[in-house]
């Protein structure tokens, strides 16, 4: 006898004879309907809603989740091989997409990877704080679901490649921090921040190359920048407002076992993408306050361009000849913004 779909019964559940069973969907292959293992729930007089029961019980221990899912790509080959930065953001990532709930209550994460459907994972990331972080959320869950069908037998088709949204992202080549913007919120951040602030701008650095000072790289002359993404390494000479910003930052941070001059209590370096994420948290917090508006609102990133903008000579370190890397022998001398 053949599958019977009833009225009122859970998604996938068929009367197969005298028994319900689940028999999830999995996509479709050359034109043709996938299915996975049936799953026996009760028998054929069992009330309906005993049967959501039942199916309920199947769903919640269907270990095959989306947590499951990223938990196994984190611990791949392939996610080895992409780059430190990429590695180090989707694991921040990693317990935002598990511990999301949606209005029922539900996490994210314990989702059965055959429930997911592309109106939920838009959802989802409409969950989340702006457009560039929704896409690398999508992008995340997108790339560990390819790589999980060629691992695991019974993965369905990917419901990424039926959703065909892709959030605008901004250009921010135009957003320029005026004075009275970074004076602003300069004066609502904690000291150690506000001496990221000061160097990044001064220096015109990424965040990254701040967090990676050392006290090494304080000299008599001045600060040596070691750039990154092919930048010139520079010694950013001292002015008395870069001094000011350096004696903050060891009075702020100050475990004297710390290898980085930027460091949390107990000594260890600070992540670029963990800062990030407590800067932008910041921000956040003083515009729910509403100590600034949405139009002050920055990201980090924008300091360097506010300190190159500012510089006399608009120096950002970048190299404007292939062989300059080749004949330099000596850091680029280069006075503080201000």
């Amino acid at each position: 006898m053949g599958r019977k779909k009833s009225n009122g019964l859970p998604p996938n559940v068929f009367l197969q004879g005298k028994r319900f069973v689940y028999w999830p969907y999995l996509g479709c292959v050359n034109g043709k309907p996938k299915r996975g293992q049936q799953t026996v729930l009760c028998g054929e007089n069992t009330p309906i809603y005993q049967v959501w029961v039942e199916y309920k019980k199947v769903i919640e221990s269907n270990d095959r989740t989306i947590e499951w899912l990223l938990g196994e790509y984190i611990k791949s080959d392939e996610f080895k091989q992409l780059a430190q930065k990429t590695q180090e953001m989707r694991k921040v990532y990693f317990p935002k997409i598990c511990e999301a709930k949606g209005n029922s209550g539900h996490k994210f994460g314990k989702c059965p990877l055959e429930r997911l459907t592309p109106p939920l994972i838009k959802k989802y990331l409409l969950t989340v704080s702006g457009n560039a972080t929704r896409n690398k959320h999508k992008g995340f869950m997108a790339a560990a679901w390819t790589w999980a069908v060629g691992e695991f037998e019974g993965i369905p088709d990917s419901p990424f490649s039926k959703l065909k949204l892709t959030f605008k992202e901004g250009s921010r080549q135009e957003a320029y921090v005026t004075d009275e913007v970074y004076s602003k919120v300069y004066e609502l951040m904690r000291p150690m921040y506000q001496a990221a602030m000061e160097i990044a701008y001064l220096c015109r650095a990424r965040e990254g190359e701040v967090l990676a000072l050392k006290p090494d790289d304080l000299l008599e002359e001045g600060i040596l920048l070691q750039r990154t993404k092919g930048s010139v390494t520079e010694l950013t000479r001292w002015s008395p407002r870069l001094r000011d910003a350096v004696e903050l930052l060891l009075r702020a941070c100050n475990n004297q076992e710390a290898t980085t001059l930027f460091h949390d209590p107990d000594g260890s370096p600070i992540k670029p993408q963990t800062f990030s994420n407590r800067f932008r948290k910041a921000m956040n917090r003083h515009l729910d306050n509403g100590r600034i508006s949405i139009e002050e609102k920055f990201v980090f990133h924008d300091l360097k361009a506010k300190g190159v903008s500012d510089h006399t000579e608009n120096y950002s370190g970048h190299k404007t000849l292939a062989a300059k890397t080749v004949y330099l022998r000596t850091a680029v001398k280069i006075d503080s913004t201000r």
